[in-house]
């Protein structure tokens, strides 16, 4: 277990409704090790080798309520993986809603980032209640024709989530995502955001994802390092003025004429030195003796 991120770990920011705990099963399957975080149980720590170096990963999920843990995990991140159920628009409406934290961001390049939508089977508290409505209103017709129905409604939704007819489930099929519509949001993430659709339950190219994703990053992280250095203002060391002044002097003894920086320091210590002389000689001025 770890206890705190190390530097040079790469941050990414995991987002989704819990049904994507199978989508994390798979990149703990495509790390070569996996720690839980000592003090923190929304982060993990994933080691993947990426072009034979061992790359940390450190994946916090701070979850899709609005927290002031999910701003800075959103700020600090240097990677994203999103997930929503095409079944499901709340949690394709709930990522939607991330977008104005990820445009905070003050940075010039775009978030890396993988937008999932599953295309596994979904059906989450709107689509139970909905079918609940129907069930409720199935019993009443029956009591109306003389019987009752042998389902009480106790166990109304135990019952669904047992047993979704095909006939329920044409229609939430009617109510799908379409993938044109993740397409954009994926764009409204960022040029560096791709989109998958799949069924995550039977996806096998986690593995190669997640290293692309590594590499986007680390090739950001490296243009960054080398823009600073650019960047960075350049440092000089201290020269001993006295000495340049008698280099100076040399140079004038050789015949050889001063560079403009040579002239300048020469300058300023020649100054230096005649008010320094100017003192002196004030300083020792005798003093009148009063008798």
């Amino acid at each position: 277990m770890k206890q705190k991120a190390k530097n040079g770990e790469i941050r990414i920011v995991f987002f989704g409704i819990d049904f994507k705990s199978i989508l994390f099963e798979k990149l703990a399957e495509a790390a070569t090790k996996v720690e839980r975080h000592i003090t923190y149980e929304d982060t993990y720590y994933l080691k993947f080798s990426i072009d034979d170096d061992e790359v940390t990963v450190e994946l916090v999920d701070p979850g899709l309520e609005h927290t002031g843990a999910r701003e800075m995990a959103i700020r600090k991140a240097d990677g994203a993986v999103l997930f929503y159920s095409a079944y499901s628009a709340s949690s394709y409406h709930k990522l939607a809603e991330l977008l104005t934290e990820f445009n905070k961001r003050q940075t010039e390049s775009a978030l890396p980032s993988l937008l999932f939508s599953s295309e596994d089977d979904y059906f989450d508290d709107d689509i139970f209640e909905c079918l609940s409505n129907d069930q409720s209103s199935s019993s009443t017709s029956s009591a109306s024709e003389g019987y009752e129905s042998e389902i009480s409604t106790s166990k109304t939704s135990q019952f669904l989530h047992r047993n979704v007819s095909m006939k329920k489930m044409r229609t939430c099929d009617e109510e799908k995502i379409p993938e044109e519509q993740g397409q954009q949001l994926a764009q409204l993430f960022g040029s560096e955001c791709k989109f998958i659709s799949t069924r995550i339950a039977a996806f096998t190219g986690t593995k190669l994802l997640i290293e692309e994703l590594l590499r986007k990053i680390r090739s950001q992280q490296n243009h960054r390092t080398r823009f600073l250095a650019r960047t960075r203002p350049a440092s000089f060391p201290k020269e001993n003025k006295h000495s340049v002044t008698k280099d100076c002097k040399k140079s004038i003894d050789d015949g050889r004429s001063l560079s403009v920086k040579e002239r300048m320091l020469h300058s300023n210590v020649s100054e230096k030195v005649t008010k320094s002389k100017r003192s002196v000689k004030q300083n020792s001025t005798p003093a009148c003796v009063i008798s």
